[in-house]
């Protein structure tokens, strides 16, 4: 495994950020030479690491292995890749195009080309749950304050007379 990202000086909780991650990640669709690919968790979350599946095509199966690990103030996410191919599904015209690609790039070139889409895929998904999580502290909600005090009013948690002395104060604002 590798580390593919650091994310520094994380306030959260990893635990949050990790189910949020792998929620994401798992949301997304791999597209690659104009085709979509569904992302499948098959591994347990376990100290802070799964296993994801990604089908590539009805003979090959991708898994790949993600972790965080906590250092301090910071999470590095641990990434690695294998490939499975199953040559007994694979069509005797397909095979010898299969063997080609695998000569021609050899073990490191494959992983190069599934490192390309899989790797920006994740990173994309930590950036953005990372973002979202700073945005916005468990708890919190997108609510602005009016409208938290009109649904308090409306739902009879308040007076008429409290409701027009808070909205007056918030209007200052």
């Amino acid at each position: 495994m590798r580390v593919i990202q650091t994310i520094k000086d994380f306030k959260g909780d990893i635990n949050t950020l990790f189910n949020a991650f792998v929620d994401d990640l798992v949301s997304q669709e791999l597209i690659e030479v104009g085709t979509r690919y569904s992302l499948i968790e098959i591994g347990p979350r376990e100290n802070y690491s799964t296993i994801i599946q990604i089908v590539v095509r009805s003979h090959t199966t991708i898994k790949v292995d993600v972790s965080f690990t906590q250092n301090l103030s910071n999470i590095d996410v641990n990434y690695a890749s294998t490939a499975e191919t199953d040559f007994s599904l694979v069509l005797k015209t397909n095979r010898k195009a299969v063997k080609k690609i695998q000569q021609k790039l050899g073990k490191d070139g494959m992983q190069k080309a599934r490192d390309a889409s899989l790797v920006p895929l994740i990173q994309k998904s930590i950036t953005s749950v990372v973002k979202s999580l700073q945005e916005k502290p468990v708890g919190a909600t997108a609510e602005d304050p009016l409208t938290i005090l009109q649904r308090k009013f409306v739902n009879g948690e308040i007076s008429e007379e409290e409701y027009l002395r808070k909205k007056e104060l918030l209007n200052q604002f």
